[in-house]
């Protein structure tokens, strides 16, 4: 799950990166190929997916399909609700009926989590995170720019950093602190709300706090402390939303929460 986040956070900030890096080199030779212009980051990305689609299009089918083993355990309740779903379909067509029973099996595991308090507020918690961090991946550099005065490239470049370490040093932190209190299983779980908690405080208090510095190196210090503090919040809050929720839940919860 980390390495999963990580690989996000990497991506979004390159391709910040280099959005900034090109936006200030209009017209100038890539390689010497050809000159830049607003078409160069679309093209770029295209050339980045295609060793992707070969890498997935090539790949053997034992890699893609997964052991027996790793799939989760059948819930009994689950499985024979659903075998009485089936034999009230039997009259209708298999194609109608598959559709008709996953999609209230689908309907069910929503009210099932909506149900669940912990879950829901985790997940607006979350929801919350993500809206504030790409406000301020906005922004921040126009802030910069426009009302600290500062070149473009400049601060570009410490953008990136910020973006780049506070998140990946953040989610490795709050990892090691929420298993180091006791992890977010069985009864561990208020410790668990209070580790998140704190991580959220301090990352809006910080974020408060760049309105009020003028200097540069002052606000980026905090940007960093409260992109870090945010960071570290979304392992355990993760991992507060898959140990809340039934294992046949847990790929419909990913879902809802992504979702949201």
């Amino acid at each position: 799950m980390a390495f999963t986040q990580l690989g996000g956070i990497g991506g979004t900030v390159l391709g910040y990166f280099l959005g900034g890096v090109l936006s200030r080199l209009q017209d100038a030779k890539v390689f010497g190929l050809a000159a830049t212009s607003w078409r160069t980051p679309f093209v770029l990305q295209s050339i980045a997916l295609l060793p992707l689609i070969c890498a997935l299009t090539c790949a053997s089918p034992k890699m893609v399909n997964l052991p027996a083993a790793s799939f989760a355990i059948p819930d009994p309740e689950r499985d024979g609700g659903l075998a009485l779903r089936g034999d009230e379909t039997q009259g209708q067509p298999s194609a109608l009926g598959s559709v008709w029973r996953v999609l209230r099996t689908s309907l069910k595991g929503v009210k099932s989590l909506l149900m669940n308090r912990l879950y829901v507020i985790t997940t607006l918690g979350m929801s919350t995170l993500y809206f504030v961090v790409t406000g301020i991946q906005f922004w921040v550099t126009e802030y910069m720019v426009v009302v600290l005065k500062f070149g473009k490239i400049n601060v570009v470049v410490l953008s990136t950093l910020c973006f780049l370490t506070a998140p990946t040093s953040g989610i490795w932190c709050g990892g090691y602190i929420c298993d180091q209190c006791g992890g977010y299983r069985g009864g561990q779980q208020r410790m668990a709300v209070r580790v998140a908690t704190v991580f959220a405080g301090l990352a809006a208090l910080q974020a408060v706090a760049c309105v009020y510095v003028s200097d540069i190196y002052r606000f980026a210090g905090l940007l960093w402390g409260s992109l870090f503090c945010g960071a570290a919040l979304v392992p355990v809050a993760i991992g507060m939303i898959l140990s809340s929720v039934p294992v046949h839940h847990r790929s419909l919860s990913s879902a809802v929460s992504q979702f949201a």
